[in-house]
């Protein structure tokens, strides 16, 4: 199971999550996001972490800043533990959870 670390600019781990078995997790700026992130540069429903069949998928929700991966701009992408995206001035780091 994935765990998601939401971290500042700087790296610094602001707030860890357990991803666990929801079928999605809404990340932005909106209070009744599952994930909230208080910046003017993310968009009120920024991206979603969707459950499939094969995994976790990080998708953008057509941002007005973007969703990136290193470096690049996605629209959807498998997430795997040590992967990390940059949603406004946040940093998402997925971790395999610990027991």
């Amino acid at each position: 199971m994935l765990e998601l670390h939401v971290c500042n600019a700087d790296g610094a781990m602001l707030k860890a999550y357990a991803l666990g078995e929801k079928e999605e997790v809404l990340i932005g700026r909106d209070e009744g996001c599952d994930i909230q992130i208080s910046s003017r540069a993310i968009s009120r429903e920024h991206c979603v972490i969707e459950r499939t069949s094969e995994g976790l998928v990080l998708k953008d929700l057509d941002s007005s800043s973007g969703t990136f991966v290193d470096g690049s701009r996605i629209t959807n992408i498998d997430l795997k533990s040590g992967m990390e995206a940059r949603v406004g001035p946040a940093i998402l780091r997925f971790y395999e959870a610990s027991l």
